[in-house]
This record gives C-alpha cells, structure tokens and sequence, in this order.
C-alpha cells in the first residue's frame, strides 16, 4: 500500500456500480444518457418517441436537430415522460441494444479499448480497497479486447451496474497491479466520471 492510498473496509461494490451508471453508459456507448438527443435515440427515434411525449414528430425532431430554436427542448410533462421511457428503456434489451447500435461499439469490440483521464481506483484485496487518484495520460491505457467484449456483453444482458462490475473485474484482471494472479485481487473504480474510453486503433 502507497502512503497516499485511501483504505476502505469490504468496499460495496453495488454501491459504486449504482453511483457510475450514467457514466459506465457513457463509457460503453460514447453518449450522455441523459441528453435528449441520447435519449430520443434509444426509444427509437422520433417517430417512436412522438406518441409517448404527446408531441408531434416534427417537434421531436427538432429538440434533436434544432438546437438555436425555442422548441429545440422538451418542457414540462413531455420532459418528465421521455425521460422515464429513456430510463425504461435502459431496463431492457431493445434499449441497450440500440445503444451499443455504433460503429464505436464495433471498433470496441474488435480492438479493445483506450482509457484516458483521472479516476480514483484501486485493488481489493482480503477484504479491504486500497483506492487512489490514478492518471491515465494520453494515448491512454490499453483495455484488453476480451474485457471490452465481455463488459459489452454483460451490458446488453443485464445492464450497467453489471457491466461495471465485469469491467472492474476484467481491468484488475489485466493490470494486476499488486503482482497477485488474475482473480486473486479484485479492482474498483469509485468514480468514472473524470475518463473516457474509446477504441484502440493502435492494437
């Protein structure tokens, strides 16, 4: 353990999968989960979307496309219903299989990943997490291509907090920063919200 290390006692690892969902989306996806265009997407586009916010196609498309007009955003209760349709959407299947529906997606896929920016992370090991801050500089850290594709996989199966812990669990894996066997130490990032990921196209 470093001296700037923070110890945490049997970390909750669900609690930090539920405190990343919107940015482990946003790491597999490349996408804000909570724009509109973000969401508008996953429900389907806005032919699909005009009939649950109660508003014509037209306008949909344009809180998509119209950014500099004043209907370029939903208000009120047409805000609140495509933001609960997106959350539901994120619930299943056809949701997430529409968001992983990108080139980038592919790309991940079939070259793994780049990890770029600071987070704070660390191994866990008999029961307690040694976190830090810990800096991925540019051109990033390579994040293996079966990782990607499992961390995918759980995603669209079962969701983001699931994918969290596959991808927790296929970087410590890879890394093994503390010199143990992979599935010796577990790994943990408390926070995602200061990286990105996109595909390594140097592998």
């Amino acid at each position: 353990m470093s001296r700037g290390d923070n110890v945490e006692d049997n970390p909750d690892v669900r609690a930090y999968a539920d405190a990343n969902r919107d940015d482990m989306y946003r790491l597999l996806t490349g996408a804000d989960p909570t724009s509109i265009k973000e969401m508008v997407r996953i429900l389907g586009g806005p032919a699909l979307v005009a009939p649950i916010v109660g508003r014509a196609k037209r306008t949909v498309e344009r809180w998509v496309t119209d950014a500099t007009q004043k209907i370029a955003k939903p208000r009120g209760d047409a805000l609140r219903r495509l933001q609960q349709a997106a959350h539901h959407a994120r619930t299943t299947r056809t949701g997430r299989q529409r968001a992983l529906d990108t080139r980038r997606s592919i790309l991940i896929r079939n070259h793994g990943a780049r990890l770029i920016g600071t987070t704070t992370a660390g191994p866990v090991a008999s029961g307690r997490g040694y976190t830090r801050r810990r800096y991925y500089p540019e051109p990033g850290m390579h994040v293996d291509i079966d990782t990607m594709d499992d961390t995918l996989d759980v995603y669209l199966q079962l969701g983001e907090e699931e994918a969290y812990e596959r991808f927790c669990t296929g970087f410590g894996d890879a890394y093994e920063p503390t010199g143990h066997a992979p599935g010796e130490v577990d790994w943990i990032f408390t926070d995602l919200s200061g990286l990105d990921l996109g595909p390594d196209l140097t592998e």
